[in-house]
Protein backbone atom coordinates (compact mmCIF):
# COMPACT_ATOMS: atom_id res chain seq x y z
CA UNK A 1 0.00 0.00 0.00
CA UNK A 2 3.19 2.36 0.88
CA UNK A 3 4.70 1.94 -2.18
CA UNK A 4 1.55 1.88 -4.47
CA UNK A 5 0.39 5.61 -2.99
CA UNK A 6 4.03 6.26 -3.50
CA UNK A 7 4.28 6.46 -6.99
CA UNK A 8 0.70 7.76 -7.38
CA UNK A 9 1.51 10.29 -5.59
CA UNK A 10 4.87 10.98 -7.92
CA UNK A 11 2.27 10.86 -10.98
CA UNK A 12 -0.41 12.97 -9.66
CA UNK A 13 0.64 15.71 -7.16
CA UNK A 14 3.28 17.11 -9.86
CA UNK A 15 0.33 17.44 -12.16
CA UNK A 16 -1.00 19.99 -10.06
CA UNK A 17 1.63 22.15 -8.83
CA UNK A 18 3.96 22.11 -11.75
CA UNK A 19 7.62 22.89 -10.78
CA UNK A 20 7.19 19.60 -8.85
CA UNK A 21 7.33 18.10 -12.48
CA UNK A 22 11.03 19.00 -12.20
CA UNK A 23 11.79 17.81 -8.78
CA UNK A 24 9.54 14.29 -8.48
CA UNK A 25 12.14 13.54 -6.00
CA UNK A 26 10.84 15.61 -3.39
CA UNK A 27 7.76 13.47 -3.85
CA UNK A 28 10.02 10.26 -3.10
CA UNK A 29 12.60 11.36 -0.45
CA UNK A 30 9.44 12.93 1.92
CA UNK A 31 7.57 9.50 1.30
CA UNK A 32 10.68 7.74 2.42
CA UNK A 33 11.32 10.00 5.44
CA UNK A 34 7.53 9.59 6.58
CA UNK A 35 7.96 6.09 6.39
CA UNK A 36 11.00 6.16 8.67
CA UNK A 37 9.60 8.31 11.25
CA UNK A 38 6.70 6.50 11.29
CA UNK A 39 8.86 3.23 11.30
CA UNK A 40 10.03 4.59 14.83
CA UNK A 41 7.18 5.05 16.48
CA UNK A 42 6.02 1.48 16.04
CA UNK A 43 6.24 1.07 19.46
CA UNK A 44 3.96 3.19 20.61
CA UNK A 45 0.20 2.36 21.62
CA UNK A 46 -1.50 4.73 19.61
CA UNK A 47 -2.09 3.61 16.22
CA UNK A 48 -1.62 7.06 14.01
CA UNK A 49 -3.32 4.94 10.93
CA UNK A 50 -6.92 6.17 12.09
CA UNK A 51 -5.69 9.38 10.60
CA UNK A 52 -4.26 8.10 7.16
CA UNK A 53 -7.22 8.23 4.62
CA UNK A 54 -8.00 11.76 6.67
CA UNK A 55 -3.98 13.15 5.62
CA UNK A 56 -4.42 11.74 1.81
CA UNK A 57 -7.47 14.05 1.54
CA UNK A 58 -5.90 17.07 3.19
CA UNK A 59 -2.95 16.57 0.34
CA UNK A 60 -5.02 15.92 -2.09
CA UNK A 61 -7.20 19.34 -1.55
CA UNK A 62 -3.58 21.16 -0.98
CA UNK A 63 -2.52 20.49 -4.56
CA UNK A 64 -5.68 21.09 -6.14
CA UNK A 65 -5.78 24.07 -4.71
CA UNK A 66 -2.04 25.26 -5.26
CA UNK A 67 -2.98 24.93 -9.15
CA UNK A 68 -5.54 27.40 -9.08
CA UNK A 69 -4.63 30.10 -6.00
CA UNK A 70 -0.83 29.87 -6.07
CA UNK A 71 2.23 30.90 -8.23
CA UNK A 72 5.20 29.75 -7.72
CA UNK A 73 8.62 31.90 -8.36
CA UNK A 74 12.13 30.32 -9.37
CA UNK A 75 15.37 33.15 -8.32
CA UNK A 76 14.94 36.09 -10.72
CA UNK A 77 15.37 35.55 -14.46
CA UNK A 78 14.41 32.06 -13.63
CA UNK A 79 12.81 30.60 -16.91
CA UNK A 80 12.36 27.00 -15.90
CA UNK A 81 10.48 26.52 -12.51
CA UNK A 82 8.17 29.67 -13.00
CA UNK A 83 4.42 29.80 -14.20
CA UNK A 84 4.70 32.91 -16.08
CA UNK A 85 1.48 32.29 -17.78
CA UNK A 86 -0.23 31.86 -14.85
CA UNK A 87 -2.38 34.50 -12.47
CA UNK A 88 -2.90 33.95 -9.28
CA UNK A 89 -4.14 35.14 -5.64
CA UNK A 90 -0.75 33.56 -3.69
CA UNK A 91 2.81 33.65 -5.18
CA UNK A 92 5.48 31.89 -3.47
CA UNK A 93 9.00 31.65 -3.93
CA UNK A 94 10.75 27.86 -5.40
CA UNK A 95 11.76 27.32 -2.01
CA UNK A 96 9.45 27.81 0.05
CA UNK A 97 7.07 25.74 -2.20
CA UNK A 98 9.40 22.69 -1.96
CA UNK A 99 9.94 23.02 1.51
CA UNK A 100 6.21 23.04 2.13
CA UNK A 101 5.20 20.21 0.06
CA UNK A 102 8.46 18.24 1.34
CA UNK A 103 6.77 18.22 4.79
CA UNK A 104 3.45 17.94 3.76
CA UNK A 105 3.86 14.17 2.20
CA UNK A 106 6.14 13.18 4.71
CA UNK A 107 3.21 14.09 7.35
CA UNK A 108 1.01 12.00 5.03
CA UNK A 109 3.15 8.52 4.88
CA UNK A 110 3.82 8.76 9.06
CA UNK A 111 0.94 6.74 9.86
CA UNK A 112 1.52 3.61 7.11
CA UNK A 113 5.49 3.98 8.50
CA UNK A 114 4.05 2.98 11.80
CA UNK A 115 1.79 0.11 10.54
CA UNK A 116 4.93 -1.04 8.51
CA UNK A 117 7.32 -0.85 11.52
CA UNK A 118 4.18 -2.86 13.83
CA UNK A 119 4.44 -5.22 10.84
CA UNK A 120 8.10 -5.82 10.91
CA UNK A 121 8.19 -6.31 14.95
CA UNK A 122 5.36 -8.61 14.80
CA UNK A 123 7.18 -11.40 12.17
CA UNK A 124 9.91 -13.50 13.44
CA UNK A 125 12.92 -13.99 12.68
CA UNK A 126 13.67 -10.29 11.08
CA UNK A 127 14.96 -12.10 8.00
CA UNK A 128 11.48 -13.31 7.01
CA UNK A 129 10.18 -9.61 7.87
CA UNK A 130 12.12 -8.02 6.07
CA UNK A 131 11.37 -10.85 3.14
CA UNK A 132 7.89 -10.14 2.97
CA UNK A 133 8.02 -6.34 3.14
CA UNK A 134 10.35 -6.57 -0.09
CA UNK A 135 7.41 -8.82 -1.45
CA UNK A 136 4.41 -6.22 -0.27
CA UNK A 137 6.70 -3.79 -2.17
CA UNK A 138 6.80 -5.28 -5.50
CA UNK A 139 3.22 -5.92 -5.01
CA UNK A 140 2.90 -2.46 -4.38
CA UNK A 141 5.10 -1.32 -7.75
CA UNK A 142 3.26 -4.03 -10.54
CA UNK A 143 -0.52 -3.22 -8.95
CA UNK A 144 0.74 0.36 -10.42
CA UNK A 145 2.28 -0.55 -13.05
CA UNK A 146 -0.74 -2.24 -14.41
CA UNK A 147 -3.23 0.31 -13.60
CA UNK A 148 -0.68 2.76 -15.76
CA UNK A 149 -0.74 0.12 -18.82
CA UNK A 150 -4.35 0.43 -18.70
CA UNK A 151 -4.23 4.18 -18.47
CA UNK A 152 -6.97 4.36 -15.43
CA UNK A 153 -7.94 7.83 -14.21
CA UNK A 154 -6.52 9.07 -11.39
CA UNK A 155 -9.87 8.29 -9.28
CA UNK A 156 -9.16 4.84 -10.24
CA UNK A 157 -5.75 4.71 -8.17
CA UNK A 158 -7.20 6.93 -5.23
CA UNK A 159 -10.31 4.14 -5.32
CA UNK A 160 -7.78 1.53 -4.81
CA UNK A 161 -5.66 2.89 -2.55
CA UNK A 162 -8.48 4.55 -0.40
CA UNK A 163 -9.99 0.73 -0.50
CA UNK A 164 -6.39 -0.42 0.78
CA UNK A 165 -6.09 2.23 3.54
CA UNK A 166 -9.93 1.84 4.74
CA UNK A 167 -9.31 -1.76 5.25
CA UNK A 168 -5.83 -1.54 7.23
CA UNK A 169 -8.02 1.10 9.31
CA UNK A 170 -10.87 -1.19 9.94
CA UNK A 171 -10.47 -1.82 13.68
CA UNK A 172 -10.38 1.71 14.29
CA UNK A 173 -14.00 1.74 14.63
CA UNK A 174 -14.44 5.36 16.23
CA UNK A 175 -13.12 6.50 13.16
CA UNK A 176 -14.76 4.03 10.59
CA UNK A 177 -17.48 6.48 9.51
CA UNK A 178 -14.82 10.06 9.13
CA UNK A 179 -12.41 8.09 7.15
CA UNK A 180 -14.90 6.41 4.66
CA UNK A 181 -16.19 9.73 4.14
CA UNK A 182 -13.00 11.03 3.68
CA UNK A 183 -11.92 8.37 1.03
CA UNK A 184 -15.11 8.82 -0.42
CA UNK A 185 -14.64 12.70 -0.64
CA UNK A 186 -10.92 12.21 -2.00
CA UNK A 187 -12.01 10.06 -4.83
CA UNK A 188 -14.35 12.59 -5.77
CA UNK A 189 -12.44 15.60 -5.61
CA UNK A 190 -9.28 13.72 -7.73
CA UNK A 191 -12.60 13.14 -10.30
CA UNK A 192 -13.59 16.42 -10.82
CA UNK A 193 -10.18 18.14 -10.57
CA UNK A 194 -8.94 15.58 -13.45
CA UNK A 195 -12.69 15.31 -15.73
CA UNK A 196 -11.15 17.44 -18.41
CA UNK A 197 -7.64 15.49 -18.65
CA UNK A 198 -6.29 13.00 -20.69
CA UNK A 199 -4.38 10.94 -18.89
CA UNK A 200 -1.48 8.60 -20.39
CA UNK A 201 0.72 5.75 -18.98
CA UNK A 202 3.15 9.07 -18.25
CA UNK A 203 1.40 12.06 -17.68
CA UNK A 204 -1.49 14.69 -17.73
CA UNK A 205 -2.78 15.86 -21.34
CA UNK A 206 -4.94 18.77 -22.10
CA UNK A 207 -6.81 18.32 -25.29
CA UNK A 208 -7.74 20.92 -27.76
CA UNK A 209 -9.20 21.48 -31.33
CA UNK A 210 -6.31 22.13 -34.02
CA UNK A 211 -7.65 25.15 -36.15
CA UNK A 212 -6.56 26.26 -39.60
CA UNK A 213 -7.15 29.48 -40.81
CA UNK A 214 -10.16 29.10 -43.44
CA UNK A 215 -8.56 28.52 -47.06
CA UNK A 216 -5.49 28.09 -45.90
CA UNK A 217 -3.94 24.95 -48.09
CA UNK A 218 -0.52 25.73 -46.09
CA UNK A 219 2.18 23.80 -44.06
CA UNK A 220 -0.70 24.90 -41.04
CA UNK A 221 -3.32 22.89 -43.21
CA UNK A 222 -1.39 20.24 -43.98
CA UNK A 223 -0.95 19.49 -40.29
CA UNK A 224 -3.91 19.59 -39.41
CA UNK A 225 -4.96 16.88 -42.02
CA UNK A 226 -2.34 14.56 -40.71
CA UNK A 227 -3.41 14.92 -36.68
CA UNK A 228 -7.11 14.44 -38.07
CA UNK A 229 -5.87 11.19 -39.93
CA UNK A 230 -3.48 10.14 -36.56
CA UNK A 231 -6.27 11.07 -34.37
CA UNK A 232 -9.43 10.46 -36.64
CA UNK A 233 -10.18 14.13 -34.83
CA UNK A 234 -8.12 16.46 -35.25
CA UNK A 235 -6.22 17.01 -31.90
CA UNK A 236 -3.25 18.99 -29.94
CA UNK A 237 -1.62 17.60 -26.96
CA UNK A 238 0.04 19.51 -24.55
CA UNK A 239 1.78 17.39 -21.37
CA UNK A 240 1.63 19.08 -17.86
Amino acid sequence: MALFLEVAFIRWVPAYERVLGYFTNFVLIAAFLGLGLGAMLARRRRELMRYQPMLVLGLVVVAVLFQRYVKTYGARGDVFYTDWWRQAKVSLLLVECLAFFFLLVAVVFVPLGQKIGKGLAAVSPPLKAYTLNILGSLVGVVAFTLVSVLELPPWWWFLAALGGLLWLARRERRMWQANALAGALTVAIVWWAGRDYIWSPYSKLTVRPIEAPSGDRGAAGQAAGHSRARANAGIQFSGQ
